[in-house]
């Protein structure tokens, strides 16, 4: 959050002045779709530890008795939807506060419905413990049939690998969500799969899969790199064979430019094949003469020792 009073001497970056705010986000005449969304603590077998996930109001009890598997919150909505959700905090107080973003794939206000606290964005997106928050989303025009993915920002660290992610699916406008087995509407449902009927077009049947891969090591100051390797990588087998050969070899300073511009394969310095050689004042002319260890280098750098295609010749030439 920026600091008391920095609107008065925070100024734009040249060229990129800010767009007009909205007067409005949803138009009057946009349908409105409503849902009770509480985020609450839940197994989830991939964690080892207790998780979260965000449920709707009336599927609390189901999920918090192991009736119905917790499993990710996906809402259906139609293109030109107003999308109002009443996000609750129903987590145990020691796991903090809790928000939702809708990766900027929907239209809202970031002052209050980002779900992020971050610079001119209104204080208190996160939502305590306990505590409410009323999100507003429109399923824009411009953006059109898209999936919007949901995740926490209270605790971007732990929270969404702990379960709190989901998506909002928006179909083509008027469209109708029905339950694939049941034929029950789910327009107020959260559900995975969804037959989509389509006003005067052809209705299709949706899917939505996401997917969590749990590693400690991700978000964390190192590489996931194993510690042994079984077997040594060819980049380092090459540099021992070009040490060996260069140890083993006595080799002249000309000797050692030579093999220099046989790895640059040009005779000389140049910015492009294409410009003449010319002589530079930091260089001075080399001896044609090569030695062992200038072949092998030159082997080496482009392929296996002794390779005709990659041997100087008398002349110094590759």
């Amino acid at each position: 959050m920026l600091p008391a009073g920095a609107d008065a001497t925070l100024r734009p970056l040249p060229g990129r002045d800010p767009p007009p705010a909205a007067r409005v986000l949803c138009p009057p005449n946009a349908p409105r779709k409503s849902f009770a969304v509480e985020a609450i603590d839940a197994p989830i077998p991939i964690l080892g530890h207790p998780g979260k996930v965000y449920v709707l109001a009336e599927d609390r009890d189901a999920v918090v008795s192991g009736e119905r598997a917790a499993e990710p919150l996906v809402l259906h909505a139609s293109v030109g939807d107003c999308i109002v959700i009443e996000l609750s905090n129903r987590t145990s107080a020691p796991q903090g506060a809790v928000s939702m973003h809708a990766a900027d794939m929907l239209a809202y206000d970031p002052r209050d419905s980002a779900g992020v606290q971050v610079g001119r964005n209104e204080s208190g997106q996160a939502v305590a413990p306990g505590q409410s928050r009323t999100l507003t989303f429109y399923a824009h025009p411009e953006i059109g049939e898209t999936t919007a993915l949901l995740r926490d920002w209270g605790d971007v660290l732990r929270n969404p690998s702990d379960g709190l992610y989901g998506a909002i699916v928006v179909g083509p406008r008027g469209a109708t969500f029905t339950d694939p087995a049941t034929g029950a509407d789910i327009a107020s449902r959260s559900s995975w799969r969804a037959d989509v009927a389509v006003p005067g077009g052809t209705s299709y049947r949706d899917f939505t899969l996401l997917v969590q891969d749990q590693d400690e090591v991700i978000g964390t100051a190192q590489m996931p790199t194993p510690s042994r390797f079984r077997a040594r990588s060819a980049s380092t087998t090459r540099l021992r064979r070009w040490r060996s050969a260069w140890r083993s070899t006595r080799t002249r300073r000309a000797s050692f430019q030579v093999s220099c511009m046989a790895i640059r394969q040009r005779r000389c310095w140049k910015p492009s094949p294409a410009t003449p050689c010319r002589s530079t004042s930091w260089r001075r002319p080399v001896s044609r003469r090569t030695s062992s260890a200038s072949k092998a280098i030159a082997g080496l750098r482009m392929g296996s020792p002794g390779h005709p295609a990659h041997q100087l010749d008398a002349a110094g030439r590759p």
